[in-house]
């Protein structure tokens, strides 16, 4: 049987870093200049990605943050019709109040459709019981009409 011989070697001699110095790999001999330059190349694609990245995820807090802005004014404007509405069914319920509407703006995505309005409208019955009805412009308009001429 054949013995394999080993050598164990305690000094290592420094050697100066050189870009011209040679490598070899499976394919061959590759200067480790062109390795650095080929790292180099890929971390700044990467980086400029991740800058891309950045940008677009600030560009998005940027809207999140308008869009936030907005809805609390419209969640304070809903606050104020619900309001509205609680101060309006109490005055029917006292018998203050035979009918009632109240028109709210009509929201599309998350924002307020110029000039189209929805109604809320209150009857008090002959019994004393309250009907609640959501109407959009055209049926309130034909409601509207009719009863206006009616009196």
């Amino acid at each position: 049987m054949a013995e394999i011989q080993t050598k164990v070697i305690n000094t290592m001699t420094p050697i100066m870093p050189s870009e011209t110095r040679k490598m070899l790999s499976g394919d061959g001999v590759i200067e480790l200049g062109d390795i650095k330059t080929f790292i180099i190349s890929e971390l700044s694609s990467k980086v400029q990605q991740l800058q891309g990245y950045l940008a677009t995820a600030q560009e998005n807090i940027t809207k999140l943050q308008e869009a936030d802005l907005s809805t609390a004014g419209e969640i304070s404007n809903l606050q104020t019709g619900l309001r509205n509405l609680a101060s309006s069914v109490n005055n029917i319920a006292s018998g203050g109040l035979v009918f009632n509407t109240i028109c709210a703006q009509v929201m599309q995505d998350g924002k307020a459709v110029d000039g189209e309005f929805g109604y809320v409208v209150l009857k008090k019955t002959s019994t004393g019981k309250l009907t609640m009805s959501v109407l959009n412009q055209t049926e309130y308009e034909a409601i509207f009409k009719e009863e206006s001429t009616n009196e």
